[in-house]
């Protein structure tokens, strides 16, 4: 499924900018991950704004209110974030409903973006997991990351991302995407239009009587103009007319 027509420029959005800086984002790893930040303020629209907060056992937000990229608050905030020592370990799903709650302060549309290495291997729970879902799709707060780290936990990240009309960009997959790269890559994306299609978004005729067909995911996904979504259904469906 791919969303229809013409793409239409969005409102004026709100980024929460989460930086992992949990114990794994050390030295190196730590530098990309800031390079990426850098990227990303680079290529967001002079109509957005911005609030940069680190994620580890918590959120620290290093901003006391959104502005746009130009303000001095942005790069105050930065050069914070830059003096940070990471420790501890991620807690994703927390970090997530905290930024969905300061989003939550107002209707204006709001995207979540964060640069890291996503949960650890032991990854979260499946009802926590569902719950945040849950709660963004709720908001309709896209999620999207740059995955950064020795050990990317690019499912998890992936899944978020997919479930909420966001998107995940791992630099090191190609020569060409370095972190900043990366970084600047989805400033651009973080801003596409997201539709989110309802359960009466969909109509499924089959020519034989008394059909009944399963969807994987149960719900429709967000869907973009730059990228399709696979749904897959169950059931008798020869000769079926979808729509």
């Amino acid at each position: 499924l791919r969303a229809a027509g013409d793409p239409t420029a969005t409102p004026p959005l709100r980024i929460m900018i989460l930086l992992d800086t949990s114990a794994s984002q050390v030295a190196a790893v730590q530098r990309q991950s800031l390079e990426a930040i850098d990227g990303l303020l680079g290529a967001i629209r002079s109509v957005d704004q911005v609030l940069l907060a680190s994620v580890d056992i918590g959120v620290t937000p290093f901003m006391d209110r959104f502005a746009s990229v130009g303000d001095a608050a942005v790069a105050a905030a930065q050069a914070r974030l830059a003096r940070r020592t990471p420790l501890g370990t991620t807690d994703l799903l927390g970090g997530l409903q905290a930024a969905a709650e300061t989003l939550a302060a107002t209707a204006a549309p709001a995207a979540i973006v964060y640069v890291g290495d996503g949960p650890g291997i032991s990854g979260v729970a499946p009802d926590g997991f569902a719950a945040t879902l849950t709660s963004l799709r709720q908001q309709r707060i896209s999620f999207s990351a740059v995955g950064i780290g020795k050990q990317v936990n690019w499912p998890c990240l992936s899944a978020l991302a997919a479930g909420t009309g966001g998107d995940v960009l791992l630099p090191g997959t190609s020569a060409s995407l370095s972190p900043q790269t990366a970084g600047e890559s989805l400033g651009r994306k973080v801003a596409a239009p997201v539709l989110w299609p309802d359960d009466d978004s969909l109509t499924i005729t089959s020519g034989q009587a008394d059909v009944s067909v399963n969807l994987l995911p149960f719900q429709l996904p967000p869907l973009r103009h730059d990228r399709e979504s696979v749904v897959l259904f169950l059931g008798p469906l020869q000769p079926a007319t979808i729509t």
